[in-house]
């Protein structure tokens, strides 16, 4: 009966790290916002953008629209962008009704060069701007940015 139950612990745990691809919540969205990082600098709108909600609403009052439009202006404007962000963490809770939220904050800068000339487009003289990041999952699995909050130095 112990052997039996051992075997169903290691099955059990080998097919959490299967399925959850071995990642924890923290390594999960590190690697979604370096995709996202990486839409930025090849200033790909759309790739960019699959990431937000299409019920994206801040407290500044933008919303997916605006966003999309912030971000191609921003793309247009610069010959290159490069982005980074560090300190990630984060932490996943279940509704009631069983749908996931997820709350990310980390340290984010993003700057633009136009002639080789940078410039911060998000952050302040290369100090990172500390930004809190909500998400939801989606009808089909996916995590959407609905909200972001803590955006002080922004060019847009």
């Amino acid at each position: 009966m112990k052997k039996l139950f051992i075997i169903a612990i290691i099955v059990l745990a080998l097919a959490y790290f299967f399925f959850s691809g071995g990642k924890n919540d923290d390594e999960y969205f590190n690697s979604y916002f370096q995709e996202m990082v990486k839409a930025g600098e090849e200033k790909d709108t759309d790739k960019f953008m699959d990431s937000f909600s299409l019920q994206y609403k801040d407290d500044y009052g933008l919303n997916y629209i605006v966003i999309k439009n912030i971000v191609k202006n921003v793309f247009e404007k610069y010959d290159k962008i490069e982005g980074s962000f560090s300190e990630l963490s984060s932490s996943i809770s279940k509704d009631e009704d069983g749908s996931e939220t997820a709350v990310v904050n980390m340290d984010v800068t993003a700057a633009g060069s136009s002639g080789g000339i940078y410039t911060g487009i998000l952050g302040l003289n290369e100090t990172p701007e500390n930004i809190t990041i909500y998400l939801e999952k989606s009808t089909f699995g996916s995590w959407q940015i609905v909200r972001v909050e803590g955006i002080k130095n922004a060019e847009y």
